[in-house]
């Protein structure tokens, strides 16, 4: 019966053990991280985007419009979230987990951003209306061989 004790005590240590060793520097270089593999993804996405509709110069002028204001919208909606007088520390308002918070809230908004973006990898059905500058998807099928 000991042993067994013994054997519980010892895997309920373990299986807590790295939540224990988290600290709150820990958890935001994490969310950084996150971010910085998020804002990746969404360049990527982004590039492809423009070598696959490189012969279209309305539509790619139009979208580095779009990205450059979406990147304005991002920090003001970031701004809104989490605002402060000037002069004023975000850090001492909101706190040790405010670089935590705000890497994770830009997360989220870049990755909402990547899936907007990708309408134009993924293409649409031959039929589909109102798409604007959505290629076919067999067109691009046919620019990805």
């Amino acid at each position: 019966m000991r042993i067994h004790q013994l054997f519980i005590l010892l895997i309920s240590f373990f299986i807590t053990f790295p939540v224990l060793g988290q600290t709150q520097l820990d958890l935001n270089a994490k969310a950084t991280a996150d971010f910085q593999a998020a804002d990746a993804e969404m360049n990527q996405v982004y590039t492809k985007i423009l070598l696959l509709y490189k012969n279209d110069v309305p539509f790619i002028k139009s979208l580095r419009s779009a990205q450059r204001a979406w990147l304005v919208f991002r920090n003001a909606e970031l701004d809104a979230l989490y605002p402060v007088n000037p002069n004023e520390d975000r850090h001492l308002i909101y706190g040790s987990v405010y670089p935590m918070c705000y890497a994770n809230s830009k997360t989220e908004l870049t990755r909402a951003r990547t899936e907007q973006l990708r309408a134009w990898l993924k293409g649409v059905e031959e039929g589909e209306v109102c798409v604007g500058s959505v290629k076919l998807d067999r067109e691009l099928k046919k620019g990805l061989k």
